[in-house]
């Protein structure tokens, strides 16, 4: 039930951890007490060099917050409207030199984490088949996470307006810090106040509410065994018009 699962200590993530103390269904204080014991062992690996890094040091205080917040139910997620998800597509489209109109759209209507967005490339990226869709493929998401993405109809319109090379990356990081620098431009230039993972929320929000699937949307989002992380984390209430309206946002003529 409840064990992170079985491979290499190398493979371990902050992505992997934070899924998992995210869909214990405990209260905040014991998911505390988990994470305070994975990080005296990580930390031990670490000091014998088991592990190059501890991904538990990779936390922010968001994160946290998120996984053990005050009360056992989950505050709302962040998620954007759908008007406010079309501001900051026009916005990344107007801002050509940020590098990221590809990154948001993948974010808004594939729930793509942005850390899988960073390492994609466009061979990865199947506008032409008759289904369109993105391969999140074992050099991006480790086995655990390998998925193909349904890209919708309004994804492949925005898609088919931005530069795409043969090969390459989906967007450009050049730092550790460099994509986020960028994304808080971009928030800027679209007059929005930018939440953490709010595009990934919003897609897992909406997606569910349009198509009343909860265990597709998980798989969609690259959630391991079930659809406790999705109603824990990602699931704002929202109606089914809302659903619709968030993918009917297509790029203007």
């Amino acid at each position: 039930g409840d064990e992170i699962g079985s491979f290499p200590l190398p493979d371990l993530t902050k992505q992997i951890l934070f899924d998992w103390l995210a869909g214990l269904k405990l209260a905040p204080r014991s998911r505390k007490n988990y994470r305070m014991v994975l990080a005296e062992m990580l930390s031990t690996a670490k000091q014998k060099r088991y592990l190059a890094a501890n991904p538990l040091e990779e936390f922010t205080r968001q994160d946290i917050k998120e996984i053990e917040g005050n009360t056992s139910e989950a505050r709302q997620p962040s998620i954007l409207s759908p008007t406010d998800a079309e501001k900051l597509l026009v916005a990344a489209f107007a801002h050509p030199d940020l590098d990221l109109g590809a990154a948001v759209v993948l974010g808004l209507f594939g729930g793509i984490r942005t850390e899988e967005i960073k390492r994609l490339d466009w061979q990865a990226v199947r506008l032409d088949d008759a289904s369109p869709f993105v391969v999140i493929g074992a050099e991006i998401a480790k086995k655990r996470r390998i998925r193909n993405v349904p890209l919708p109809a309004c994804a492949v319109a925005w898609l088919r307006r931005w530069p795409r090379p043969a090969s390459g990356p989906v967007a450009r990081s050049e730092h550790a810090n460099d994509f986020q620098k960028r994304f808080k431009k971009l928030s800027t230039a679209a007059k929005l106040t930018w939440e953490s993972n709010a595009m990934r929320h919003s897609f897992g929000s909406y997606h569910y509410a349009l198509h009343g699937n909860s265990v597709e949307t998980a798989r969609i989002l690259g959630h391991q065994t079930d659809d406790t992380v999705l109603f824990s984390h990602y699931r704002a209430l929202t109606t089914k018009d809302q659903g619709s309206a968030f993918f009917a946002t297509f790029p203007k003529q």
